[in-house]
Parts: C-alpha cells; sequence; structure tokens
C-alpha cells in the first residue's frame, strides 16, 4: 500500500477479486497520470537489506505481560521502551465490527493502548494511511516504532525514500496472510453450525501454552448477555489447517522476496522453536519458560543494538546463533510452499462458499478418526 499512500489524488483504493483476496483498484477519474505510484513501487528494490549482526533467545521478565503475547513479548517491551521515551507505536489491530472481524493497522500513544496490537492475526492488515501518519510523527521529531509483515516494512521504507533515526521498524517472521473475506465466510460457517455469534477471536492463544492454539469469544443466539469461551488447537479449525498447509495465502506469498535473513527492519522477531528440541539447552539461571513463549530476535542494524540494553532490562535474553533460529523458522529461508489442494479448495469456495470446505475438512477428519 505504499502506493496508495504516495497517490496525492485517492485514487488508489482496496478491492476485492472473485476468490475474496484484497487486490488494489485505480478511480480513473481521480488519476492524474503522475507516477508517483510507480516510482514509490520500483523503490522497494533499493532498499538497503540487513543481515543480523546478533541474534537472541528472549523473555519478558513480567508473567502477567507475557500472557498478552504470541511469545515471548519482544514487542511488547520493546514498544513499552518507545513510549516511555514519548514516542509512538504503529501496529496491527484486530477486532470484530458490526459481526466481521477486521485486521488494521493504528497508533498507539500510551501502554494503555497497547493491548490492541498485541498478538498475531492472520489475515491481512489493511495500512490505510499509516505510512502518511508515520512520516508526519517523523517530521515532528517523534520517535516511531512500527511493527508489520516484512512486506509492509518493505512499503514504509520505500514509501518514506528517507532514512530517519527516529524510526525503528520491527517485522516478523511470516509464514503468509490470507483474507479478510475467507476468514469471516469461515466464521459465518461456525456460527450457523452451532447457532452462536462470535464476538472475539484470537489466533494464538495461551491459556493452553505455547504453541498454535486458538479461541473464541461468543455467546448462543438469544442469550447476549452470557458470553462463553472455546478453546481448540489447529486442528479444530478448517480455517487455520488450510492457512497452515498452504491452501488459503495469498498467491503473492509463495513467491515472496522477504523470505530471507537479509532484512530492511531494525529488528525481526518471532518465535523461539529450538527450544523444544533437543539441540538448545537452557542451563542458565534464570531459564525460560516453554510453557509461556519464547522469542528469537534478529537485531539487524546498528540502530538496534543500541536498544538492546534497554530490552535486556525487560527481558530475560541469552544469544543465540542464526541457525538455531532459521532450523525451525523455514520462512527466512524461503517463501512458504503453495499448497497441494489450494486450487481445488480455492475453486470449492468460488462455486459453493466456505461451506464447502469446511464440510470436506469434517469428512477429512472423520476418515483420520477411523484410520
Amino acid at each position: 500500500m505504499a502506493c496508495a499512500n504516495a497517490c496525492p489524488k485517492g485514487a488508489i483504493d482496496i478491492g476485492i477479486n472473485k476468490y475474496g483476496y484484497e487486490k488494489v483498484v485505480i478511480d480513473n477519474g481521480k488519476c492524474v497520470d503522475c507516477g508517483l505510484c510507480a516510482k514509490v513501487c520500483a523503490r522497494r528494490m533499493q532498499i538497503e537489506r540487513h543481515s543480523p549482526i546478533k541474534c537472541y533467545a528472549g523473555q519478558s521478565r513480567d508473567s502477567e505481560k507475557l500472557k498478552h503475547s504470541a511469545s515471548g513479548a519482544a514487542f511488547q517491551m520493546l514498544a513499552e521502551i518507545v513510549l516511555e521515551m514519548g514516542g509512538v507505536c504503529y501496529g496491527c489491530a484486530g477486532k470484530m465490527i458490526n459481526g466481521e472481524y477486521s485486521a488494521y493497522h493504528v497508533r498507539v500513544t500510551n501502554v494503555d493502548e497497547l493491548q490492541s496490537i498485541l498478538n498475531s492475526k492472520y489475515i491481512l492488515s489493511h495500512i490505510g494511511t499509516t505510512y502518511q501518519q508515520i512520516k508526519e510523527d517523523l517530521k515532528n521529531g517523534k520517535l516511531v516504532l512500527f511493527g508489520g509483515t516484512p512486506c509492509q516494512a518493505l512499503g514504509l521504507k520505500s514509501f518514506l525514500n528517507n532514512e530517519y533515526e527516529n524510526l525503528i521498524v520491527v517485522d516478523v517472521i511470516c509464514h503468509g496472510v490470507t483474507s479478510k473475506t475467507i476468514f469471516n465466510d469461515y466464521l459465518r460457517e461456525v456460527e450457523k453450525e452451532q447457532n452462536i455469534v462470535i464476538t472475539d477471536y484470537i489466533f494464538r492463544d495461551k491459556k493452553a501454552g505455547w504453541g498454535s492454539n486458538f479461541c473464541y469469544s461468543y455467546y448462543d443466539n438469544g442469550d447476549k448477555n452470557k458470553i462463553k469461551i472455546k478453546r481448540f488447537p489447529k486442528e479444530g479449525a478448517s480455517h487455520e489447517i488450510h492457512y497452515l498447509r498452504g491452501d488459503i495465502s495469498r498467491e503473492n506469498c509463495f513467491s515472496c522476496e522477504m523470505s530471507n535473513t537479509n532484512r530492511v527492519s531494525d529488528f525481526t522477531f518471532g518465535d523461539y522453536w529450538e527450544i523444544e528440541h533437543p539441540e538448545f539447552i537452557v542451563r542458565n539461571d534464570p531459564a525460560l519458560s516453554i510453557r509461556k513463549g519464547i522469542n528469537c530476535m534478529m537485531v539487524n542494524t546498528e540502530k538496534g543494538m543500541q536498544y538492546l540494553s534497554k530490552l535486556q532490562e525487560k527481558m530475560v535474553m541469552y544469544e543465540v546463533d542464526l541457525a538455531s533460529i532459521t532450523r525451525h523458522n523455514s520462512n527466512l529461508l524461503k517463501p512458504s510452499k503453495r499448497g497441494k489442494a489450494r486450487d481445488a479448495v480455492l475453486e470449492n469456495y468460488y462455486m459453493e462458499g466456505y461451506k464447502k470446505i469446511e464440510e470436506n475438512y469434517r469428512k477429512e477428519r472423520s476418515m483420520r478418526r477411523r484410520i
């Protein structure tokens, strides 16, 4: 969305293709052929990449704050540092709005608002005019933290076309994103089948421990006053399984130019899965708790290195080698693999809606149980 933020006439917006995926659309009535969109898009190949200077396994020292993070709360701790220094943070918020779940980037100015941009969201986060807002904050001398996917970090850098000392960029190790339309159609099928109304959804729920667990809040039809919680592993949701298999991510995610260890960001955060394997044994004190979630943290620039001491005050951190991160985060080596069933899944969705995907997944699970 760098092109949309660069357009002086607001001629670029988001549309939906037949499979429910967001696409860029241009209003030719507003377009004045200035070429700024093409310039900002081409500029992305000129953005400097950085290999990690140091790598860490890390976890917040605050157990309560860990509960609100998908991993070890590294982004949350860095955001707190920025806010304590009088800065602002931009990140992805997700919530139900008029019966639909939406993900979008927002501006956060205090710790009380920080919760909205924590945890994972698997659908595309709409940037809106975020890049324009960031540019304004930077020009006004504000310290700015931006968190997003690697392509969003690249989009921001392409739009700004300038290095700002008061900008800190964090990207995540990204498996890809699916569409808001497909995800909400999945939620509607769940609501119909169970006769409920879903009020919230958490993609990485840690109540049952760190990993791929999910949950949603809901109430039974006709009883709005009694909110219940449904928790389940990834196998309990057709949407999450198809996402992890590569059946419903955006097509461009399978050829992502950012799926490597050369980053445009100051920090790259993800899950430090190596801790679960025998190759890594923590003998230090304090130890890292597997159940509470652990971040891998790649520090990619000298600017990032400047914030290490502040992070170490808030986190338990141990230096690790890059290979221990890439071994269990394949998206640092190559893009996600296109699912073998992707064409069939999308065709079923186009012809018969999400109901067909849900039915097929239930049949698959039933057959596996028999075996």
